[in-house]
């Protein structure tokens, strides 16, 4: 199955599912999370990740598991996003439409994976017990 025919897939699949598929699918997303060159693929794996898969790893294995297989990425995401957006900012005219196509396009990028940290942070913040994150 295609990177993409499996993300699709995954999207459709409910909570029951998701807990089934878990210890085949979740590995591949993060190898494909972990690959991607494209950081629109990388935001949409780590979305699925986090809504499809974060709620049902055990508290044992958060850190372990999916924070330190993801945390690091993002970073790296967030500060080529927030580069980027410096870079083309740099440039912008009223007359460069493609310019402001191309950063508009950068700040939705980093709205959504702004959002996808906000739901691990609310995930996290509703944890019964303290998660040490000593991995990352």
């Amino acid at each position: 199955m295609s990177q993409n025919c499996l993300l699709e897939e995954v999207c459709q699949w409910n909570e029951e599912m998701c807990k089934r598929k878990m210890g085949h699918v979740f590995p591949e997303l993060i190898c494909i999370y972990q690959c991607s060159e494209r950081s629109s693929e990388q935001l949409r794996v780590l979305k699925i990740l986090t809504d499809k898969f974060l709620p049902h790893i055990s508290f044992a294995e958060k850190e372990q598991t999916f924070f330190s297989q993801t945390l690091p990425t993002v970073i790296i995401l967030f500060d080529e996003l927030a580069n980027k957006l410096s870079q083309q900012a740099g440039g912008l005219s009223s007359q460069n439409t493609e310019l402001q196509a191309a950063l508009r396009n950068t700040i939705q990028s980093q709205i959504q994976l702004l959002e996808v940290l906000v739901n691990i942070v609310h995930h996290v913040c509703t944890l019964e017990e303290t998660l040490t994150l000593a991995s990352i």
